[in-house]
């Protein structure tokens, strides 16, 4: 059942194109902002919010479902099941977006394809850099981090832990997006010039004086300390969840691009990284993927846009078609245990 659910869903995804734009919105946004019109959200720590915001919703959708299961044989079920792998699976689309930077970096239109890249394929999250000698290589890894996330990610947790799995996953991501562009927008504030201070008139000064020895120097301090200790809190509760969810999916990955690259240069690597913990999900698949791409037993070098722009834009082709060839022996795998009865 699972996987003919999501193969309804991949069809309506590629054939109706108001599907391809689902997931884009700021879903996740409406509802974080909903917590954080309660004033005592922002004092709670990290993991209250990780189970308010992630746990406890992945907990409810899954009761829902199951409650939906008992009414028409399952059809409701299937059919919001369906829904909500549109609105999941919706974010790995590119195509439009990746078609828009190939044919500005084929062009020559460094520029061009660096806005398109950042509006249409970058991660949340995630920021590009605008230096050519490192633009095609940062889009081509953001590229393959941002399908495996959107699609690979989803797809194993539904599998496994259906409907309860792959919303704790997306919630997961969003969360973690979520705190990293907090801190890209904190960095950038404090990275900004300050305004020059307006020079205070005799008796403004005086009085401005009088109140800063009345106030307290070392109440700022520790508050600036605890705000920035819970930052630090959160960041590290979400990117250790979201480390371990994605880490056996990832390795699964990595050894699906063995079978659809190159296997010879791509197994030693993928069995070098399969058992390092610390080592980020993006990393490992960069590098098997890198290495199920070779033509010989060299490690491959990948053209910058400043080197030259249409083999840099003819490079992203074959990083898509490795995708392609990865979805597809996923979907296989995925019909053989449907059909033998590993999965329901």
């Amino acid at each position: 059942m699972k996987f003919l659910i999501l193969f309804i869903s991949l069809l309506l995804q590629q054939q109706l194109p108001w599907a391809r734009r689902w997931g884009q919105g700021s879903l996740y946004d409406r509802w974080l902002a909903l917590w954080q019109r309660w004033p005592g959200f922002e004092r709670l720590g990290a993991p209250i919010r990780l189970i308010l915001l992630v746990i406890l919703p992945s907990i409810l959708v899954a009761l829902l479902f199951v409650w939906l299961e008992s009414f028409a044989w399952g059809l409701p079920s299937a059919v919001a099941e369906v829904g909500l792998l549109l609105l999941v699976l919706s974010q790995a689309n590119m195509g439009a977006g990746l078609k828009r930077y190939r044919e500005h970096l084929t062009s020559g239109d460094i520029q061009g394809a660096f806005h398109c890249a950042d509006e249409a394929v970058s991660v949340p999250g995630l920021a590009l850099s605008s230096d050519p000698e490192t633009l095609n290589a940062q889009v081509l890894h953001t590229v393959l981090y941002r399908w495996f996330e959107y699609f690979f990610l989803m797809v194993f947790w539904y599998m496994f832990a259906d409907v309860g799995g792959v919303v704790l996953a997306w919630l997961t991501l969003h969360f973690v997006r979520a705190q990293e562009a907090l801190g890209q927008q904190e960095g950038a504030s404090e990275e900004s010039p300050e305004q020059p201070e307006q020079p205070l008139e005799p008796k403004q000064q005086t009085e401005q004086e009088q109140q800063d020895a009345a106030d307290d120097p070392s109440e700022t301090v520790g508050s600036g300390d605890q705000d920035a200790g819970k930052k630090a809190q959160a960041d590290r509760v979400s990117s250790w969840c979201l480390h371990w969810l994605e880490w056996a999916p990832a390795r699964l990955l990595g050894l699906t691009y063995c079978l659809a690259g190159n296997m010879t240069m791509a197994l030693p690597v993928w069995r070098q990284l399969l058992w390092k913990k610390a080592i980020d999900s993006q990393q490992v698949l960069v590098d098997v993927a890198s290495a199920a791409l070779s033509f010989s037993h060299e490690k491959r070098c990948w053209h910058s846009a400043a080197a030259d722009c249409p083999a840099a834009a003819a490079e992203l082709d074959e990083w898509q078609q490795l995708h392609l060839r990865s979805v597809s022996i996923w979907m296989v795998g995925i019909a053989v245990a449907t059909i033998g009865g590993w999965l329901l």
